[in-house]
């Protein structure tokens, strides 16, 4: 299991699209762990798994988020996303993921954008036998 320590998620902002019943549960058992006596050692470890469960549950979720209409498509735009999605898709898998991006007169309609996103997201989730793929724009 991936160690995610919680003090990584609460610093992030998918907390703030917590409900509080969430929030709640998430920072209770981060003090539950701090507090349980050292003599409790089978007790405290276990409260540290679960706030790490926890942790890393808020962070998938996020990502999945992200996946369904990333902010970041509008504010950054098409080629930061995409080098940014290679980047962690590599990061979370080891899998080397080579991507070049041409420049642009201007920006694409925003459907055309989430399109080339999603055909990316297809791409690194179901390669396939597929060793390169080259989309020329322009």
């Amino acid at each position: 299991m991936v160690k995610c320590p919680l003090e990584q998620v609460s610093g992030n902002s998918f907390l703030r699209f917590l409900c509080t019943e969430d929030r709640v549960t998430i920072f209770r058992s981060q003090t539950l762990a701090k507090q349980l006596p050292v003599h409790e050692s089978a007790l405290k470890q276990e409260a540290v798994t679960l706030r790490e469960m926890l942790g890393q549950t808020a962070l998938e979720v996020e990502r999945i988020s992200r996946g369904l209409r990333p902010s970041a498509l509008d504010e950054l735009g098409l080629a930061v996303l995409l080098r940014s999605t290679t980047k962690e898709f590599a990061e979370r898998t080891g899998v080397s993921v080579k991507l070049t991006c041409s420049p642009l007169p201007e920006r694409l309609p925003a459907e055309t954008e989430l399109t080339l996103y999603r055909i990316l997201q297809e791409a690194l989730n179901n390669p396939g036998t597929a060793i390169k793929v080259r989309i020329p724009l322009g």
